[in-house]
């Protein structure tokens, strides 16, 4: 029986893993006004949007203030996709008539974030 490196075995396993991010994703921003939509979410939803928010947020906090302390670039780069993502859950919000708890810089409602 033959041996097959570690270093294959990884890189298998990585690219079956990372296989779902290269399908295409349709942005927020491109799913019409808020307006159109009738959906009503359950407390769950709603929580879990509110969650998310915050979470995003903090992340783009923290590398924010990583890139300041250390400069390097890979934290700018980071707060950048950080901010995408806080900025795509506030869409969600703004759409589903949400209060946003994300607007006051460095304050979390969030007790635990």
């Amino acid at each position: 029986m033959k041996k097959v490196p570690v270093s294959m075995v990884v890189i298998l396993m990585l690219a079956i893993g990372l296989g779902g991010m290269f399908q295409p994703v349709q942005s927020v921003y491109a799913q019409g006004p808020a307006s159109t939509t009738s959906v009503v979410l359950s407390e769950t939803e709603i929580d879990s949007l509110l969650y998310m928010r915050e979470e995003e947020k903090l992340a783009r906090d923290v590398y924010i203030l990583l890139y300041e302390e250390y400069g390097a670039q890979i934290f700018l780069n980071i707060s950048a996709s950080e901010s995408t993502h806080f900025n795509q859950i506030g869409v969600l919000l703004e759409r589903y008539g949400l209060e946003d708890p994300g607007l006051d810089p460095g304050v979390y409602t969030n007790d635990y974030i």
